[in-house]
């Protein structure tokens, strides 16, 4: 749980007023900033969580105990129907079941447009393991520390809050109504960080001309490749005062911003506008060119994703090496100066991983991920010459093409942030080592483990998720740019091919879309999706 995500957590903690006594938050329910490594705790912290369950759950880890941990690790975190259906009929109100039952649903449920339904377990994530889940509590609990739990109305509990320029207060609510009312209420006596997010990026835009004091950021959803834009709007003087920033988190193949909105949902029902909006646009019937275009993408991406996987098992693997290395002698440092590392979490794991971090070189490890990436793209967009000949389009890889799909390329690598996962990573090692006793030596065999495999339970697992999502984008990339560089301007969309997705996903199977839709669709679809494009010529126009 962090506040929302790393990016706004980090935006708040950067522009955060000094000195600070007491921080209020009475909109904590998508996270709270105390789990920021990057923020000083302050002498009072008051959290309001208004969902009772979350509620639960926070109380929970605060006063986590070693029985709990024994019952939670007792627990089967393995994705699997059968697991899914009995975690979903749990019934406990508190404890170690009802923070099992709500995190492996949230991981492994995916739920309809009806609100009243239940989630249905989802088969793109069978065989995973998310027991990793287990060895971030002690971290949690420690930055949940000295932290006062509330339960109420956030905006009684903003009312309350009082004042004062040593109080800040923390405003992210998370509904319209919600902002509407915190917006009739400012501003406040207190030092206050409002962020609300933008109803679409032309209403960002619009914003930038009358910015006032605003800043406006955007941040990334944890789990897919998803935008939410926020107005951030502030009462003192930070890093940021008096300037007003747009920052695309997704750029469009042709290099400009998207000019698609967002719902930053984190799982598989949550679409954006753009794809809500195109769903409900006619279907029509793919001509049989276009039906074999796709047909033989899908019979190509088998061998391009185990070429894609091999290639990123060996950096996985080289950058869990390489850490290792330059974790151990930091590690025995650390064991000589004060006979081992202290067995609870400390402010002294945020050294060590820094220290971890800065001596690694991350940048070079971008550097080589982000070469890969342009490699994989290229040899994506050679092997699709033998699909455009059957819609009458040049095989050969114009120059043009081959240098926007290798563009794109590089900015993907970009997105995975290298270095804020092996920081989660090293954290976790710590926490792990801790428990099991370990030395030096050891810590530094299992950093090398945690590095390569990342949240997923081993590295093959890993390479394989992002093999397959990073195979279907680099074919769409490939579509698209060898359709705008032969003057089409149509694209046909394949969507739900399996049946496993919702209505939306099946609402676009079909559709006609510009090659500018068909590029945000593309950065929309969700891991593992089915969802590919074939150009729509001049003929296959006249036809449909």
């Amino acid at each position: 749980m962090a506040f929302g995500d790393l990016s706004m957590a980090k935006t708040v903690a950067m522009n955060a007023p000094k000195p600070i006594r007491r921080i209020v938050e009475p909109f904590a329910d998508r996270g709270t900033i105390a789990m920021f490594p990057g923020m000083k705790k302050p002498k009072d912290h008051l959290v309001n969580i208004e969902d009772e369950i979350l509620f639960e759950i926070y109380l929970f880890i605060q006063t986590l105990s070693a029985g709990d941990k024994k019952r939670l690790k007792s627990f089967d975190w393995i994705g699997s129907p059968e697991t899914f259906d009995a975690a979903l009929a749990i019934t406990a109100t508190e404890g170690p079941e009802l923070y099992y039952r709500f995190n492996y649903v949230k991981q492994f449920g995916k739920r309809s447009l009806d609100p009243e339904a239940l989630p249905t377990f989802d088969f793109l994530r069978f065989g995973q393991d998310m027991s990793a889940i287990l060895f971030t509590l002690p971290m949690t609990k420690f930055g949940l520390k000295k932290v006062t739990l509330l339960n109420e109305d956030p905006l009684a509990v903003m009312a309350g809050a009082g004042g004062g320029a040593d109080t800040f207060m923390i405003l992210a609510p998370g509904t319209p109504e919600q902002v509407e009312a915190v917006e009739a209420k400012l501003p406040v006596s207190a030092s206050y960080f409002f962020a609300k997010k933008s109803k679409s990026l032309d209403e960002l835009f619009e914003s930038a001309a009358s910015a006032g004091d605003k800043v406006v950021v955007s941040t990334f959803a944890s789990s897919s490749i998803m935008m939410a834009t926020m107005e951030v709007q502030t009462n003192y003087e930070h890093k940021s005062a008096n300037k007003l920033t747009v920052v695309p988190a997704i750029e469009d193949l042709g290099g400009n911003a998207s000019k698609s909105a967002h719902i930053a949902t984190g799982g598989k029902s949550g679409h954006t506008l753009t794809e809500e909006r195109l769903s409900q646009t006619p279907s029509h019937k793919p001509t049989q060119a276009q039906a074999h275009y796709v047909a033989i993408l899908a019979r190509q991406q088998p061998a391009l994703v185990r070429m894609t996987e091999r290639r990123l098992i060996a950096f996985f693997k080289k950058m869990g090496r390489e850490v290792a290395a330059v974790a151990l002698p930091i590690l025995q440092e650390t064991f000589k100066m004060s006979d081992g590392i202290s067995s609870k979490a400390t402010a002294e794991d945020s050294i060590i991983v820094e220290r971890i971090l800065i001596g690694a070189s991350m940048l070079a490890a971008e550097a080589v991920l982000r070469e890969t990436y342009e490699t994989v793209y290229l040899e994506v967009a050679r092997a699709s010459g033998e699909a455009v000949e059957v819609l009458g389009l040049a095989t050969g890889l114009p120059d043009p093409v081959a240098r926007a799909v290798v563009q794109v390329g590089g900015r993907r690598a970009g997105l995975l942030d290298m270095t804020a996962k092996a920081k989660t990573s090293l954290f976790n090692a710590l926490v792990e080592g801790r428990e099991a006793g370990e030395g030096a030596d050891a810590l530094a065999r299992r950093i090398r483990g945690n590095i390569a495999r990342g949240p997923y339970g081993d590295v093959k697992t890993r390479a394989r998720v992002v093999a397959r999502t990073e195979t279907a984008f680099a074919q769409s990339t490939s579509t698209i740019e060898r359709a705008r560089d032969a003057g089409v301007q149509m694209a046909i969309v394949f969507d739900n091919l399996t049946g496993f997705d919702d209505d939306i996903c099946s609402g676009m199977n079909g559709i006609i879309v510009t090659l500018d839709e068909a590029q945000a669709l593309a950065a929309d679809e969700h891991p593992n999706g089915t969802r590919s494009f074939s150009p729509l010529i001049q003929e296959d126009q006249q036809e449909q």
